[in-house]
């Protein structure tokens, strides 16, 4: 069956996967040039990606490529999921508050299993609006910077059925907050 939408069509997605593939390799020989001892851990989720680029800079830079942390990883009486929240926590750094962050947020594409746990384990919205865990509770992660393929802004398509998970959409509107405030600073720089 051809779809009008080129979106959908099977050589589309391979090249979009191809582009996302180069553009990991590019990331990390850019690290190599540097000279920057770099740590590359791979997650063990099941389907999806889960990968945690640690660079031994100055800052201590973590890179986090998409997630997927699943709620059966997040019980810790189940004993058939690593859990990687914990284990991601464990390697990030803490801002002047405490609260734990990471550099940078790269997320290739939206699917479910590239972007699972999002609104459960990471801070959307202003910094100005984060909240303290209550007793018991993990504090959210701060992400602070985000790197997108625009595929993150087209993969909804009503005419091919084509949806986002809840975590996917929380993504794409916190993706354009930050979009349109980068613009409310241009504009103001312009002016």
């Amino acid at each position: 069956m051809k779809s009008s939408n080129p979106i959908s069509t099977p050589s589309t997605r391979c090249c979009d996967i191809f582009a996302l593939l180069l553009e990991h390799i590019v990331l990390i020989h850019h690290f190599w040039r540097l000279n920057l001892s770099t740590q590359i851990t791979f997650f063990p989720v099941g389907n999806g990606d889960m990968t945690l680029i640690e660079l031994d800079d100055a800052k201590q830079t973590k890179i986090l490529i998409d997630m997927n942390i699943r709620e059966s990883a997040d019980d810790e009486a189940n004993q058939d999921y690593f859990d990687v929240a914990s284990e991601l926590r464990s390697r990030l750094n803490n801002d002047s508050k405490g609260r734990p962050y990471i550099d940078v947020f790269l997320q290739t594409h939206p699917d479910q299993d590239h972007v699972r746990g999002l609104a459960k384990h990471f801070h959307l919205g202003a910094i100005g609006d984060y909240k303290e865990p209550k007793e018991g509770e993990q504090a959210k992660i701060i992400i602070q910077e985000i790197w997108s393929s625009p595929i993150v802004w087209r993969r909804a398509d009503r005419r091919t059925g084509h949806t986002l998970c809840e975590d996917a959409k929380a993504f794409n509107t916190e993706a354009k907050r930050r979009v349109n405030l980068e613009d409310r600073k241009d504009s103001f720089v312009n002016e």
